[in-house]
């Protein structure tokens, strides 16, 4: 333990990359060490071993500082211009893999702060909002295929993703993200900083939500003008159109559930519109 706190964590231009290398980093120190460093040592201490009690007050200093300072290059790389939603959604990417790194190091040590609350709160607005703004493009993107007779219709051996996958893909990662959020907010013990308001994110749960269902709706509605899906159903089962929307929704459904739980759990997701729309 003494060694690794002294360790520089090599950075690259590829924020991703460097994210992903915390990650294996922390994974490792996690199978070394369990709930150790949460616990302040007690088991070990139970065994009658010798615990440096600053030793682990500075490893878990430490790792909350890489955490932090994660934050802010995230923060800063979102801030400059990219030019193609390709480039977004590689920003989105690190996003995503910086807030679940930034969890599961605050689980590892026991450690939360409402700075770090807040930041990824902030974070996890911005990615909520783009995933809104993703589903309202499917959506609209889906519809002019069905609608327009010169465009190719919604079709299983398209070289982009299908739109069913591409709206499984977008909740699950949703749902890796409120995760996260939970995994940070959900330690009882806090460093001490200065107090933060942290922003509401149930309107943008709740648009999430609804901009999902406009996409089954939308892909329900392909099988009857025409779709390549319907054409596949005796060859693909994965392209028969019941099990296409079953899939979908069961991919909303684990969405709901998330909000609910979160709604139940934390003050910052509680809100009446949550629960009716996904209950009512």
């Amino acid at each position: 333990m003494r060694r690794f706190v002294t360790e520089i964590m090599p950075r690259t231009n590829d924020l991703l990359h460097d994210i992903q290398q915390l990650q294996a980093f922390l994974d490792l120190r996690v199978k070394m060490y369990d709930k150790n460093l949460a616990e302040n040592g007690q088991a070990w201490k139970a065994l009658g071993m010798m615990v440096d009690d600053q030793l682990i007050a500075t490893a878990k200093e430490w790792i909350y500082r890489i955490a932090l300072t994660l934050l802010e290059d995230i923060y800063t790389e979102h801030g400059k211009q990219r030019v193609s939603p390709v480039q977004d959604e590689q920003m989105m990417d690190c996003l995503l893999h910086g807030l679940e790194f930034v969890g599961s190091a605050m689980q590892f040590i026991g450690v939360s702060s409402v700075e770090i609350t807040y930041r990824c709160q902030i974070l996890a607005d911005v990615y909520l909002q783009w995933i809104s703004k993703a589903l309202e493009t499917l959506n609209n993107t889906s519809r002019k295929e069905i609608d327009s007779p010169c465009l190719p219709k919604l079709s299983i051996n398209s070289k982009s993703m299908r739109p069913d996958l591409r709206l499984m893909h977008l909740m699950e990662h949703t749902s890796r993200l409120l995760t996260a959020l939970q995994w940070v907010r959900d330690i009882r013990e806090t460093h001490f900083d200065s107090p933060a308001c942290v922003p509401q994110i149930t309107a943008t749960l709740v648009e999430i939500c609804i901009r999902a269902l406009s996409v089954v709706e939308t892909i329900k509605n392909a099988g009857g003008h025409g779709s390549n899906y319907a054409a596949s159903k005796r060859t693909n089962i994965m392209a028969d159109p019941q099990v296409i929307i079953m899939h979908m929704e069961g991919s909303i459904l684990a969405f709901a559930e998330k909000v609910i739980l979160l709604s139940k759990e934390q003050t910052t997701f509680h809100h009446p519109s949550v629960q009716v729309i996904f209950l009512g």
